[in-house]
């Protein structure tokens, strides 16, 4: 029998045990009918999603949860769906993407008259799902990592998280991204921003739309996918120093920023295009020197990375995982 406790003090022990994907929460409220109850504030603390039905599966549960209980504040959600994930493909997966749709919640298209024709699109299929869950935590999310797997056609999230603070958006994005920032809202307490798959040629008018909604950032992560490209270097000068004229410098960095964090992406493998790899070292060699000359910027050690793989995808919920616990994270890497 359990020795009197208050409820409180019950809830914030299982507050501060419930970081990680979701597991800890639901196990410890199959134990009893007590802790079934004391549980229900803090067993959605945190969730990890990988993989279609696993997003079906917790949108249902989240839609039907009272909105007093929604309380989360860390969410992993990867669309990837590798070879352990075979389910995802299946008819019965695709006919409950159907069931789901709903048409409000399709901001960056065309309005659709059914489920049908959104499930002709993979990512807009996937894109509905991701939006509504964010609809249903984000008045407590604090932080988020996201690995979209298809092309995406936003940058960053287009549901207003008036407490994010940390925010990892992994995957490629379109050009036409950019063309609307109106469309993204402004995340006043984001400090923390981490973009991957970013092209050197989308560069200016991606770090324009990072200023107009996260313009209190205090550590951006960009990692390239061709950081060869020579107006990176210029675009990175141009964002941490303002562009002067007349006497009088603008500014093109949010004034709260202490850190940009750049991850080259790989060398070209030998045997390729000689005047790539040439172009490539002598990019990283201007980057390098802009890293000795500017405290502010970090050029990161390359590593392995595959984009839209498996490996990531282990990868990336080992990051938040450390990251919601308050141990190693990607701000936490050492430079070249």
């Amino acid at each position: 029998m359990l020795s009197p406790c208050p409820p409180e003090v019950w809830h914030e022990i299982l507050w501060l045990a419930c970081t990680d994907t979701g597991f800890t929460g639901r196990s410890i409220s199959l134990t009893s009918r007590l802790f079934h109850e004391l549980s229900k504030p803090a067993k959605l603390c945190s969730v990890g999603l990988r993989g279609v039905v696993q997003i079906i599966d917790f949108l249902n549960l989240i839609e039907q949860t009272p909105v007093v209980y929604r309380r989360v504040e860390n969410l992993f959600i990867s669309t990837h769906t590798g070879c352990r994930f075979r389910k995802d493909l299946t008819p019965d997966t695709v006919d409950e993407l159907v069931k789901l749709y709903k048409p409000r919640y399709d901001i960056w298209v065309e309005q659709l008259s059914s489920g049908e024709e959104m499930i002709d699109d993979d990512a807009e299929s996937k894109f509905h799902a991701v939006t509504r869950i964010l609809s249903a935590v984000a008045p407590t999310l604090k932080n988020l990592y996201i690995i979209f797997t298809p092309i995406r056609e936003f940058i960053l999230p287009h549901i207003h998280l008036p407490q994010l603070v940390d925010l990892v958006v992994q995957g490629r994005y379109k050009d036409s991204a950019l063309l609307r920032p109106e469309a993204a809202p402004t995340f006043e307490k984001l400090r923390r921003l981490r973009l991957t798959d970013v092209h050197a040629s989308l560069g200016r008018k991606t770090f324009k739309a990072i200023v107009a909604s996260a313009p209190n950032l205090t550590h951006l992560r960009l990692d390239h996918s061709n950081p060869s490209q020579v107006v990176l270097y210029s675009d990175l000068i141009e964002f941490l120093d303002g562009v002067s004229q007349d006497g009088v410098t603008t500014r093109k960095s949010p004034s709260s920023l202490k850190k940009l964090f750049l991850y080259p992406g790989m060398l070209p493998p030998s045997g390729s295009f000689v005047y790539g790899r040439i172009s490539t070292l002598c990019s990283m060699s201007a980057l390098q020197t802009l890293g000795e000359s500017n405290p502010r910027f970090i050029l990161m050690n390359r590593d392995p990375y595959a984009p839209r793989s498996e490996y990531e995808v282990n990868k990336g919920l080992d990051a938040w995982l450390s990251e919601i616990n308050g141990q190693s994270s990607c701000w936490d890497e050492p430079a070249i």
